[in-house]
């Protein structure tokens, strides 16, 4: 895993639907979110981010916080092999009833709304020297910045970095953050609405019609419940560690190795993104000659288009795994002949499977299995 990234491996610009706040999006094909890629070149993404987390606060005991929906396996990750990560956990846009919540908005974003659950945060805090927002990619610093605010209301002492792949933020915006005691690290910078004039010359297909439960795949479900816990709420890294490696053991062992040749798919359901990903590079590294990708379904609506030049070719409308009638997507299908879907919803909506299976089945019939990683059966 010594891949170096360029600003070309990591930066395409997709045109998002009906958003009159940003009109556009960056999509990063080795992130393992929107676009389907090897899990190895995920991972090893996300170990030159963990080199820099190492780097500039490596004598400090880190809390870090990945952001719903894009950058969850990102900071899990971190958290999962960091030495200097000692908690973890992400915002969320799903309901959490009875749960202390601190919300915030992602002015941009199709889904503005989210929050971060306080639950258990004022026991670990003074075990805690920084929080560390952990991103994708950081426009304007923003939304980072109302969340920090909140968080300084409930805990006046917290101080706090940001750290992403790809940031767009001026060189003002980083100065003032740094006047206020809040370092911004990243990969790679790239300037405000970097090559987003490339959108006007692609010819863009329709959406796609509402989303069918017509299908004839079946799908064999799993309970995985052995160490489950929820990123949502924080915990422990070591609790992150044991987790993960709980899920990957649990799965191969309740699932048949592929093939070497075989064409696999490993895919996660929104916000549940990390032990999915370190499965398939489990798999991967049983079957190093299969073809195994990871990526994730996605509320994030945006526009494809035939061009071999631009990031998405197809689409399909899904209802969501955890909210009926909610809207959900996934891009750039392929024929796979294995399909392994994680999922953390707590009560599993049938029309959010049966929608994911008629699209898989639009382009191949593939054996599907459902894990349902669960705190009990």
């Amino acid at each position: 895993m010594n891949d170096q990234f360029t600003i070309d491996d990591l930066v395409r610009v997709a045109k998002r639907e009906n958003n009159a706040k940003r009109s556009y999006l960056y999509v990063n094909p080795f992130q393992g979110k929107h676009i389907p890629a090897p899990p190895g070149k995920v991972l090893s993404l996300f170990g030159q981010l963990q080199e820099l987390l190492e780097q500039h606060w490596g004598d400090e005991r880190l809390l870090l916080i990945g952001f719903a929906e894009t950058a969850t396996a990102i900071g899990g990750y971190l958290a999962y092999r960091a030495q200097n990560a000692a908690y973890f956990l992400t915002t969320t846009r799903e309901e959490t009833p009875g749960a202390e919540v601190l919300p915030f908005t992602e002015s941009h974003s199709h889904a503005a709304e989210q929050k971060l659950i306080l639950d258990g945060l004022a026991a670990l805090v003074p075990d805690v020297q920084r929080v560390v927002f952990v991103e994708d990619e950081v426009t304007t610093g923003n939304t980072i910045e109302k969340l920090m605010e909140g968080l300084r209301r409930h805990f006046p002492a917290l101080r706090f970095g940001i750290l992403s792949i790809l940031s767009s933020m001026p060189e003002t915006r980083i100065a003032d953050f740094a006047r206020k005691g809040v370092p911004c690290v990243c990969l790679h910078r790239i300037p405000q609405n970097y090559q987003v004039e490339t959108l006007e010359v692609h010819h863009y297909a329709p959406p796609p019609p509402p989303p069918s439960e017509k299908t004839s795949l079946t799908v064999r479900e799993l309970i995985l419940s052995r160490a489950a816990w929820d990123a949502r709420t924080a915990a422990p890294t070591a609790q992150v560690r044991s987790g993960c490696d709980a899920f990957v053991a649990e799965a191969l062992d309740k699932i048949s190795l592929p093939q070497s040749v075989e064409r696999i798919l490993v895919l996660g359901t929104e916000e549940f993104m990390l032990p999915p990903l370190l499965l398939a590079q489990a798999l991967q590294e049983a079957c190093p000659e299969a073809a195994v990708r990871f990526h994730a379904t996605t509320r994030s609506p945006i526009l494809t288009s035939p061009d071999v030049d631009y990031p998405f070719h197809n689409r399909a409308a899904l209802d969501s795994f955890y909210a009926p009638g909610r809207p959900t997507f996934l891009y750039n299908l392929a024929q796979y002949d294995r399909v392994y879907i994680g999922t953390d919803a707590p009560k599993l909506n049938p029309g959010g499977v049966s929608s994911l299976l008629h699209a898989l089945e639009a382009y191949s019939k593939p054996a599907v299995t459902l894990l349902r990683w669960r705190a009990s059966p």
